[in-house]
Parts: structure tokens; C-alpha cells; sequence
């Protein structure tokens, strides 16, 4: 069985957890929030389009165009996509602003709104996906 993305989940839980009061800890855990959506929404795209991950997100990933894809796509997805801009926010805040303070509560509110987007990702139709204008990379 292939890994599923929404493990992330877990583990971010599980490290909040563990060391409660780490910065560290809560941009990782931010970073594994938007990971478990992130693999999530590109595995269904990827099936939906009927192609692989290779050639629809070539080496470098496409988070901005994902989230600009789905913010032209059907309520349901505009709804998911709106979260998921957040999640994405918040993860380069954890990863790249050493400056800003992330807080405990900012790593809570990641892993709710993962759970809420994967939860509605499993329900959105493929063809949804398939209608989003998401092409894929051209092979170098």
C-alpha cells in the first residue's frame, strides 16, 4: 500500500504531544499540517487527470498554482482552496520567517484546518479536479 498523505496528521499531533512547548515543534507541526493536505490533494489531482505526480508537478511541487487552480473551481473546491491558501501561509511563516513567532495555538489551528480539508478533499468528485486549470509540466 502506498503511504497516505494524512499521516502527517498524526505525527504532527503526536509531537504537540510530546514537547507541548517548543517552537520547533509547532513549525514542524505547522509544516506536517500542510504536508497531509498538500500529498492528499496532489495524489486525487493526479488520479483525476490521469497522470502521474511526475508530470503534473514536476521536481519543484506547484503549491501556488494548486492554489490558484482551486480558486477557480466549483464552491466546494473554492471552500477547501481557501483553507489550504491559509495552510500554505502558515507553513512558509514556519519554514522560512525565523522572525515571526509561531505559536502553539497557530500549530493547533494547522491541524484543524488539514483535518477539515481532507475530510471534504475524500468527497469532492473527480471530475472536479479533472475541470480545474492545472496542466501538466512539460518534460525536460
Amino acid at each position: 500500500m502506498a503511504y497516505d498523505p494524512v499521516e502527517f496528521l498524526e505525527t504532527g499531533r503526536f509531537l504537540l504531544a510530546k514537547a507541548p512547548g517548543s517552537e520547533a515543534t509547532f513549525r514542524t507541526v505547522c509544516g506536517r499540517a500542510y504536508y497531509a493536505v498538500y500529498g492528499t490533494m496532489r495524489s486525487q489531482l493526479c488520479r483525476a487527470k490521469g497522470v502521474s505526480p511526475g508530470h503534473l508537478f514536476g521536481k519543484a511541487g506547484r503549491h501556488g498554482d494548486v492554489i490558484n487552480a482551486l480558486a477557480l473551481g466549483s464552491a466546494q473546491l473554492k471552500s477547501v482552496g481557501a483553507q489550504y491558501r491559509r495552510l500554505h501561509i502558515t507553513r512558509v511563516k514556519s519554514d522560512y520567517r525565523y522572525s515571526a513567532q509561531v505559536a502553539r495555538q497557530e500549530a493547533e489551528r494547522a491541524l484543524d484546518d488539514a483535518d477539515w480539508v481532507a475530510s471534504r478533499l475524500t468527497g469532492i468528485p473527480e471530475r472536479e479536479f479533472r475541470s480545474l486549470p492545472l496542466a501538466p509540466h512539460r518534460l525536460r
